[in-house]
């Protein structure tokens, strides 16, 4: 089976009005935007597409940057949520997390202001 199968399968069973890239700003989610964004435009497939890059707070300034100058350099139109001081905050309030509060710290530094920016902005867009 294609790898692409699923996104087509998906595309035909949910009829989605946009799509968007999750860019992290690293390698695998770079190939992984570009590949989508390419089979888009290879297959005629006529939906909005844009970039979401999540500013959790904690990551170097030259991620974002690399990340602004790719979406430039394709002409992606890009999004950046921010996890505003979530970090900060849960340090304060509970010292520096460990393992166990992995999924804490998922949760309020890419889940909660992905769902945010798609509710609040996509949606309304």
């Amino acid at each position: 089976m294609n790898p692409m199968d699923d996104f087509f399968n998906a595309i035909n069973t949910y009829k989605p009005i946009h799509i968007m890239a999750a860019f992290s700003g690293g390698h695998d989610s770079l190939c992984a935007t570009h590949y989508m964004y390419s089979v888009l435009k290879l297959k005629d497939i006529d939906i909005p597409f844009s970039v979401y890059h999540g500013d959790t707070g904690i990551g170097i300034a030259e991620t974002q940057q690399f990340v602004k100058k790719v979406c430039e350099q394709y002409n992606w139109n890009l999004s950046i949520g921010s996890a505003g001081n979530s970090f900060e905050e849960y340090v304060k309030k509970y010292g520096y997390p460990g393992p166990a509060q992995h999924h804490i710290m998922y949760r309020n530094l890419k889940d909660k202001p992905m769902r945010h920016y798609v509710t609040h902005h996509l949606k309304s867009s």
